[in-house]
Parts: C-alpha cells; structure tokens; sequence
C-alpha cells in the first residue's frame, strides 16, 4: 500500500472506479486487522490515529512525486475506511461474543 501511494507511475486502475473506493477499502482493511491487534480503548484510538497520521503523511509525500499530487479528498477516503474498518470489526467481534456465549 505504501508503494501505491509514492510510486509515480502506479499501476492503471479501472477509470469506472474511483480510486476514491481504494482508498476506502485499503484504510477498512488496516482499521479492521488493527482493531484485533491492539485490544483496549486508548490502544484502538493510537491505532486510529496512527493509521490516520500514515495516510497523512503517504499524501503529503505525493506532493514531492511528480506527477502525484496531494489530495484532501483522498485522506476523507482514508479515515472513512479507518472509521468502517474499525465498526465492521466491533460488530463481528460482538456477533462472535454472541455466539460463544449462546447454549
């Protein structure tokens, strides 16, 4: 993902879909792993922002890779994929916790 984000030359995605829903589904997959990975409510939200403070970063770094260019609407895509990520993951551990503890 890091190479995607500051190669100057990625590879052609489909023109039909925006790489708007990339962003989305990248950032979802960090935020739904990490979720499992740092359990606790202050590990989650370093988690959160950390994952936030990347794409931050990964976008700034777009502005010094000809012919990229920072985005803003780009890091709205990537903490809304944080933001999904993380509540698709609670959910599921909430339906796992519901079923383990059925008869």
């Amino acid at each position: 993902m890091i190479w995607l984000s500051v190669t100057a030359a990625p590879p052609i995605s489909d023109p039909q879909v925006s790489d708007k829903f990339g962003h989305v589904v990248a950032y979802a997959a960090l935020g739904f792993t990490g979720f499992f990975g740092f359990p606790g409510r202050r590990a989650l939200l370093l988690m959160a922002l950390g994952l936030f403070l990347l794409g931050l970063g990964l976008e700034g770094a777009q502005h010094f890779q000809p012919p990229r260019e920072m985005s803003t609407l780009d890091q709205v895509a990537n903490t809304a994929g944080i933001v999904l990520g993380i509540a698709a993951a609670f959910v599921c551990a909430r339906i796992t916790r519901g079923l383990q503890s059925a008869p």
